[in-house]
Formats: C-alpha cells, structure tokens, sequence
C-alpha cells in the first residue's frame, strides 16, 4: 500500500524521533473543564481562575489547536499563564518545543508557589507541586523544563503524554494573548526503535568489515 505525502512525512519523523510539526496561533475557541482552578490568595491578584488560560490540543492529524476555555489572560493578575495539553494524536508525546516572547523567564512566582497559589480539582490531587520556591515552581510534578532562552525551551512529560485524550498541565510567565509556537517530538514505537538499532548496528558492521578488507 503506498503512503500518501503526509503518511510519508510521519513515518519518516517518527523514524527519526524529531519534531513533527511546528505551528503558531493564540487562544480563539473555548474548550471547557480540562484543567484545574487556581485560587490566587494575595490581595488584588487574579482570584480565582477556572481552567485553562491557555488550552493547547494536539490533533489527530497532529495540527495544533489554541483556546482559552478560562476566559482571562492569566491566573495571577498579572502575566502568567496556567497551560494544559490535550494530546489526541493517537501517538505518545514525549516532549513538546514551545517559543514565545519571555515565556521561560520564570521570576520565581509561578502556579506552585503553594503560599499563594491553591490548585482546586481536576490534576489538583496531593503532591501536585513538588517544587514550592525558585524558578522551577511553574513546573508541576511530572513535567520539566529545558531552557534554551527566556523565549524558547522543551517540555518534557514524565512518562510519556499518552495520545487519544492525555492531559498535562504546567504554568509558563507570559500571559495567554503571547502567540505560542508549538513543536511535538514523538516517542518513537519500539518496533521503529529495534528497527533504527538494527539499521545502525549494520552500518557499524559494515564500517569494520571495510575496515578489515
């Protein structure tokens, strides 16, 4: 059966356990109920903000949809943004490249610093935040971050984003109406991995045998 230019495209990203896809946009339809509510104790902050300020879905034909289901540019006020991750591409998400202005300039305040911020249901359960102080407290249980600058960096899902319905959530520093631009990495299946090992281990055959002839 012979793969369209797409299919193509996909098996041979997968192979190569690179990015997929790589796409920019900024919250437009509401999509309900995904992540948590957020209770922002100190006064003349945000309050409480249910859901998502910005909602990321990863489609089955792996373009990438933005919405805001929260209705508000950020959950403490000021400028950061609660981000959840709905990955329906059928494939497990390892890691996903995201860039915009200052996103990654975290400055100490994120969405786990427990003193002032409670997470109230949906992924809210004991130990959500295991990191309360510093730089890393945008960062939940489970999920970290590679920094390459202040406007760019990887994040990684411990374990994998599951696909058909798996669910992340984390904070980043810029508000919601920041354009986001969203690169998935695939997990490549350990049929492409025994395949990719096999296809190496014959090209080190091969370099030896030339170099014993």
């Amino acid at each position: 059966m012979e793969l369209g230019f797409k299919q193509t495209l996909l098996a041979g990203t997968v192979l190569a356990g690179g990015a997929i896809l790589g796409t920019t946009g900024v919250p437009t339809v509401a999509l309900g109920a995904t992540c948590t509510t957020i209770v922002d104790s100190l006064a003349g902050g945000g309050g409480t903000t249910t859901d998502c300020n910005e909602l990321i879905t990863l489609n089955k034909d792996f373009t990438v949809s933005f919405s805001n289901p929260s209705g508000k540019p950020n959950y403490d006020g000021s400028d950061d943004q609660l981000v959840g991750i709905i990955n329906n591409t059928g494939t497990t998400i390892t890691s996903l490249g995201l860039s915009g202005a200052n996103i990654f300039g975290f400055d100490g305040d994120g969405g786990c610093e427990v003193a002032r911020f409670t997470w109230v249901g949906k992924g809210a359960g004991a130990g959500q935040c295991g990191i309360t102080s510093g730089t890393s407290d945008y960062l939940p249980n489970g999920v970290t971050a590679k920094i390459n600058t202040v406007s760019s960096g990887i994040v990684s899902f411990a374990g994998g984003l599951t696909g058909n319905g798996g669910i992340a959530q984390f904070t980043l520093e810029a508000p919601a109406t920041t354009s986001i631009s969203v690169t998935i990495i695939p997990t490549p299946e350990p049929a492409t991995l025994a395949l990719l090992g096999v296809g190496l281990a014959g090209l080190g055959l091969a370099r030896r045998l030339r170099k014993t002839a």
